[in-house]
């Protein structure tokens, strides 16, 4: 049997009592609006897509905070940065933006959130009303939820993680929005909103490894002479 170190248990405490503490507080926070399944994936949806983009901001500012922490290798370095910066930018608008936004169609589809006329506009723009209303309904709670990935970005990501980090987040909302749609369907929703909220804010897969670590060994000490 494993155990954890002072200072691993202590940083696990620390992020779990914040992960609950926000996990605590959107429960209530649904209880008193009255929120049911289709409020949750919405919410979860918009967060979704912003927390895609503030990791890879994070992950490009921390790679400009370390190049000039080492020198910063003069102006061609600094230009180098700025091409992959952007290049990484176009990429990521284009793969993880667009996923999104064809996302929101099929889940206006299940969980209506805007009713379109004939013609419909174009899913640019629909997409970009669907967040703005989320953003005008929801925002203490899409707050809560970006606050839950605030101690993945405190630590120093490489870029590779910065990259695939947020689609990670991508197949646990899509697990999360499954399992909501199906106990919707089952007259169980509010039970199963408790349950995968609670995998969506707390820091199980910390936990899991922190307990599956093994301790770091102590040196031991040298027999006396």
């Amino acid at each position: 049997m494993t155990s954890l170190s002072t200072s691993r248990a202590l940083s696990l405490l620390r992020t779990l009592g914040w992960e609950t503490a926000l996990y605590a507080f959107a429960l209530w926070l649904l209880s008193v609006q009255g929120w049911g399944a289709g409020d949750v994936v919405w919410s979860l949806w918009s967060t979704s897509f912003i927390t895609g983009y503030i990791t890879l901001l994070v992950t490009i500012i921390g790679g400009g905070a370390a190049l000039a922490a080492h020198g910063g290798g003069g102006l061609g370095a600094f230009a180098v940065l700025l091409a992959g910066a952007a290049f990484m930018l176009a990429f990521f608008s284009v793969h993880f933006g667009m996923f999104h936004v064809i996302h929101s169609v099929f889940l206006n589809l299940f969980f209506p959130l805007v009713e379109w006329g004939r013609p419909e506009p174009g899913l640019v723009v629909q997409a970009q009303t669907y967040l703005l209303r989320c953003l005008e309904a929801y925002p203490a709670f899409i707050a809560l939820c970006v606050l839950s990935h605030v101690p993945a970005w405190r630590r120093p990501a490489s870029l590779r993680n910065g990259m695939t980090a947020p689609y990670a987040s991508v197949v646990k909302l899509h697990l999360i929005i499954i399992a909501i749609g199906f106990s919707q369907a089952a007259n169980a929703e509010y039970a199963t909103v408790i349950v995968f909220l609670g995998v969506y804010f707390l820091p199980l897969g910390a936990i899991w490894r922190a307990v599956r670590e093994p301790a770091t060994p102590q040196p031991k000490a040298a027999p006396d002479a």
